[in-house]
């Protein structure tokens, strides 16, 4: 059950704007915070996405028994996941953003929100460029489509 059309773009807007609206509230679009999860003084973030996981968990598993969603099991890939975890982490601890705060951060005004989405863009524009050469690397330790539990 896909929607298209201009129902799924007002849909999409409007689950966006929400929750650009709710990092702001939260005050997850500023760097600040992000900073200092990492640092260990301020855990919102960790709050917001631990409930984020677990209210898409239940969300996923309700509309997985109603027949709607399928899992889509990615294979392990440990090359990928391990540089993909360091870079992402360390852009993160370094410019306080993620790719969604980042936007809320923007739309929030914050100027260096502006500048870490210049260099996420041009770190995913590198990525797309070096990925012929970077493939074998990152395709290293596949364990393949490893499933926790019985879904």
């Amino acid at each position: 059950m896909t929607e298209t059309g201009v129902g799924a773009n007002v849909l999409g807007l409007a689950t966006g704007l929400a929750f650009g609206a709710l990092l702001q509230r939260g005050g997850l679009s500023d760097s600040a915070t992000i900073k200092n999860q990492f640092s260990g003084t301020d855990w919102r973030v960790a709050g917001t996405v631990g409930t984020a996981v677990a209210m898409g968990g239940v969300a996923f598993e309700q509309l997985r028994r109603r027949g709607v969603v399928a899992p889509d099991v990615k294979p392990v890939k440990l090359g990928g996941i391990l540089s993909g975890a360091a870079l992402f982490g360390t852009g993160m601890a370094l410019g306080g953003y993620c790719p969604g705060t980042a936007v809320a951060g923007v739309g929030a005004g914050h100027r260096d929100a502006g500048w870490a989405l210049l260099g996420m863009s041009a770190g995913a524009l590198g990525l797309v460029r070096a990925y012929p050469a970077l493939k074998k690397g990152l395709d290293a330790g596949d364990f393949g489509r490893v499933r926790l539990g019985a879904a």
